[in-house]
């Protein structure tokens, strides 16, 4: 079960991708925390689109469309 994504300009590339690594039905393509620490090391140090995080360059999250009384449990 994954939320809805509304893709903006403003959402950077390297962050919609990431989460897409993430949220992969194939659990070994998913990266692991290693592989994180790494990535989000190397855009902090390195990456203009991450310094553009700093000035709210993405917008208020969107409401899901969970319901708020039901269970949800992972199927992994």
């Amino acid at each position: 079960l994954r939320p809805t994504l509304y893709f903006d300009d403003e959402i950077p590339k390297w962050f919609l991708s990431l989460m897409h690594n993430c949220w992969s039905h194939d659990i070994r393509s998913r990266p692991n925390a290693y592989t994180l620490y790494q990535k989000f090391d190397n855009w902090i140090n390195y990456g203009d689109e991450f310094r553009d995080l700093e000035y709210n360059v993405i917008g208020p999250l969107v409401e899901s469309d969970f319901h708020n009384e039901a269970t949800y449990t992972s199927q992994i």
